[in-house]
């Protein structure tokens, strides 16, 4: 494989190649995804706490249909073992986003999820945000 010099340009890789990465006190590197792709992320705290951040943000990359889950459980305990935890479908299909249903409970889960969807450009670093509100348990579908 050649080398990529993508870095952070938002630019499309569309063969194999290697590239360098020197991991940063801010966690900088290169973050390649798949188009298509839908990954939940919530802000970087300091340190763990009961349950997860206030609000989730759903990046979507634009590309074929895909799929991502947000997994939840109660962030403290072992409970995860005895399948104390949530899960939620993340779709994308025809470019449109689709949240959920949520299935599954923990200990503390709350009923709703503020949530946004961050839309990734392609080929570019600009961004376009939707507010998705709380999601509940029934999710959310839209564009």
């Amino acid at each position: 494989p050649g080398t990529c010099d993508a870095g952070r340009t938002g630019e499309e890789v569309k063969r194999p190649c290697t590239r360098p990465v020197t991991v940063t006190d801010d966690g900088g590197g290169s973050l390649y995804v798949r188009a298509g792709a839908v990954i939940p992320m919530w802000t970087k705290k300091g340190h763990v706490e009961k349950g997860w951040s206030e609000e989730v943000e759903l990046h979507v990359w634009p590309g074929p249909d895909g799929t991502g889950w947000l997994y939840e459980d109660d962030g403290t305990s072992l409970e995860y073992r005895a399948g104390k935890g949530a899960l939620t479908a993340l779709v994308l299909k025809d470019g449109k986003l689709s949240v959920g249903p949520r299935t599954g409970v923990y200990a503390g889960m709350p009923a709703t999820r503020r949530m946004k969807a961050v839309y990734h450009q392609a080929n570019s670093t600009e961004t376009a945000e939707v507010d998705l509100g709380d999601v509940g348990a029934d999710g959310w579908s839209g564009k």
